[in-house]
C-alpha cells in the first residue's frame, strides 16, 4: 500500500510541476529576403508625378516602421552604406532580349561589349544640387548604383566607388589574351562594366532617377 501511495504522489507532483513550467516566448520568424519591386516602380515613375511620389514615400515609411509589408528593402549592417537589396530575377531567351533591348543595350548587356570611352551619357553626369540619384539596370529595373558613389572625375566610363549592396556581383572571366573582372547585374545577369581601380560602367545599360533627399532616405537609408 505504501508503495502504491508513493507512486501515486510522485505522479501527482510531476503533473503539478509540469503545469508550472515557464512559458518560453517564441522567437519571431526572420522576415524573408526583400525584393526590389518598390524600387522598380520608382524607376518607372514619371518626373513630376506627385501622387505616385507620395504613394512611394508612404509605402517606404510603412516598411521602415514595421507597420506594413516590407517590400524591396532591408537594412545594411553599416550606417555608411545603402540598404541591402535582393533583386527579383528576370530571365529571357536571347530572342526576347533582342526584342526588348535597343541594339547598343543588347550589345553591352548580353554580348558584353564595352562602350567606347568618353561616349556614354553618364561619363560627365553630375547629380543636381540638393537632389539624389539612383541608377537602374535597363535589363531588369534593378537599382544598381547611386549618385553618392559616382566619381566626378572622368575615367572614360561612368565610374562608381561601389554598387548598391546585394545588386551587383563580380566575376573573373577570360578576355582576349588575359582576363578581366566583370560587373554583372544580379537581377538579369546583364553585363554592366568592368573593375579596374574603380567600377567602370557602361552608360547604355543605365537609367537614372533623380530624387529628393527625403525619397532617397526612405528608400535606401
Amino acid at each position: 500500500m505504501d508503495t502504491y501511495r508513493g507512486a501515486h504522489a510522485m505522479s501527482f507532483f510531476r503533473a503539478k510541476n509540469k503545469s508550472k513550467d515557464p512559458v518560453v516566448a517564441k522567437t519571431p520568424e526572420e522576415e524573408p529576403a526583400p525584393k526590389s519591386g518598390l524600387l522598380r516602380n520608382l524607376s518607372r515613375k514619371k518626373t513630376g508625378d506627385v501622387k505616385s511620389s507620395d504613394s512611394l514615400i508612404k509605402r517606404s515609411s510603412s516598411a521602415k516602421s514595421g507597420s506594413g509589408p516590407s517590400r524591396g528593402l532591408s537594412r545594411s549592417g553599416s550606417k555608411n552604406l545603402e540598404r541591402t537589396l535582393t533583386p527579383d530575377r528576370v530571365e529571357k531567351t536571347n530572342s526576347e532580349w533582342k526584342k526588348t533591348l535597343k541594339p547598343q543595350e543588347y550589345n553591352v548587356l548580353r554580348k558584353k561589349i564595352m562602350e567606347k570611352p568618353y561616349e556614354g551619357d553618364f561619363v560627365y553626369y553630375q547629380v543636381p544640387k540638393n537632389m539624389e540619384a539612383i541608377f537602374f539596370c535597363k535589363g531588369c529595373d534593378t537599382p544598381v548604383f547611386t549618385g553618392r558613389a559616382l566619381r566626378t572625375t572622368a575615367e572614360g566610363w561612368a565610374t562608381f566607388e561601389r554598387s548598391i549592396p546585394g545588386t551587383v556581383e563580380q566575376s573573373l572571366e577570360d578576355f582576349k589574351n588575359g582576363s578581366r573582372l566583370e560587373l554583372l547585374c544580379k537581377g538579369c545577369d546583364g553585363f554592366l562594366g568592368i573593375v579596374n581601380q574603380f567600377l567602370e560602367v557602361n552608360s547604355a545599360v543605365l537609367q537614372v532617377r533623380e530624387l529628393s533627399k527625403e525619397e532617397y532616405k526612405l528608400i535606401l537609408g
